[in-house]
């Protein structure tokens, strides 16, 4: 049976979150991940993580002492979250979506909630690449969205922040004005000009330095050293790739 086809049975029943969920555990005892955040993660960093879909990322730092502020507008997610959370008081989940101002949003909900973006452009360009195109995505909210430098207002500001909203991410940067030590942003092939604009949005901030982990779950970082904004410009042109681009 296809993963395609799997992940809708599952999700119509009921269990395509569970499932995931307990694929997830595999990353919890995974010492490469466990150490790769250990050394930027400490006992009661402030973390926020944007895009929280079920909580991946925040179950690993949570595993690490860290105090997570858990973002997510998809309904469906933010339902398991709340439970999944409800008596660990180290996490707080803010049930709307990030953006450049604040105010009501359009979400487009994929068929398998796994999906929601913000950006109509990525879709397109999701199914003229053939990645996402046998799904259907018939669905669309309005949802509160906030900003960065609100949400920093209300909770702190993080020691780490991790964004991965399916092609929003450059306007969720345009939400934030102050400077964060660590920032993580999703790359993948169909973002890759927005993600050249993030670079060039980061810069701005002063001398801020740049690297890569490829593949859904970062154990390592690609490049040996830190490097500039114009030579990770340089590196990612005409190079597609799936993972995280970091700047600190």
């Amino acid at each position: 049976m296809k993963t395609v086809t799997k992940a809708k049975i599952l999700n119509r029943l009921g269990l395509f979150n569970i499932a995931r969920s307990i694929t997830y555990l595999r990353d919890l005892s995974n010492p490469g991940i466990l150490n790769f955040y250990k050394d930027f993660i400490k006992k009661d960093s402030l973390c926020y993580d944007v895009g929280a879909n079920i909580g991946k990322v925040t179950d690993i730092l949570l595993r690490l002492g860290a105090m997570v502020i858990a973002i997510e507008p998809n309904p469906e997610c933010v339902q398991y979250l709340k439970f999944k959370y409800r008596f660990n008081k180290r996490v707080i989940v803010v049930s709307e979506a990030l953006d450049a101002v604040a105010g009501r949003k359009k979400l487009y909900l994929c068929e398998v909630n796994s999906l929601a973006t913000l950006a109509p452009d990525w879709i397109r360009a999701c199914k003229e690449s053939k990645r996402y195109d046998e799904f259907n995505w018939n669905k669309q909210i309005d949802v509160e969205a906030d900003t960065l430098d609100n949400l920093i207002k209300k909770y702190g500001k993080p020691d780490y922040l991790k964004i991965d909203v399916e092609g929003n991410e450059l306007n969720v940067l345009k939400g934030l004005s102050s400077k964060v030590p660590l920032i993580s942003l999703e790359i993948c092939p169909e973002t890759m000009a927005s993600t050249q604009d993030c670079i060039n949005y980061l810069s701005y901030a002063g001398d801020i330095r740049f690297n890569l982990s490829s593949g859904e779950s970062a154990v390592k970082f690609d490049l040996p050293e830190w490097i500039t904004a114009a030579e990770m410009a340089t590196a990612l042109e005409g190079k597609p790739r799936f993972g995280y681009l970091w700047a600190r």
